[in-house]
């Protein structure tokens, strides 16, 4: 039994949900900003969004390298099927 604790499909999918409205939130922002030809504010959301997305994905990153999602499948290994 695993002890971690996992987040249930309804908290992922709720994150996900919140994940892709903030994103369209930024895509219309930027949108808005390129049309009215602001040069003050269209950097300052590209920056603030790299602050917070950039250090949030590598969080995330190291998380999955945690939890072993780059470890192979040993029944797809062909050196382990020679072996045997």
């Amino acid at each position: 039994m695993n002890s971690k604790k996992e987040m249930s499909l309804a908290a992922r999918n709720r994150l996900a949900y919140i994940a892709a409205a903030i994103t369209v939130i930024f895509a219309i922002a930027s949108g808005v900003m390129l049309y009215v030809q602001s040069d003050n504010v269209y950097p300052l959301i590209l920056g603030v969004g790299a602050l917070i997305y950039g250090p949030t994905c590598l969080i995330f990153y190291i998380i999955e390298i945690v939890k072993g999602v780059f470890k192979g499948n040993e029944d797809d290994d062909p050196e382990a099927v020679e072996a045997e």
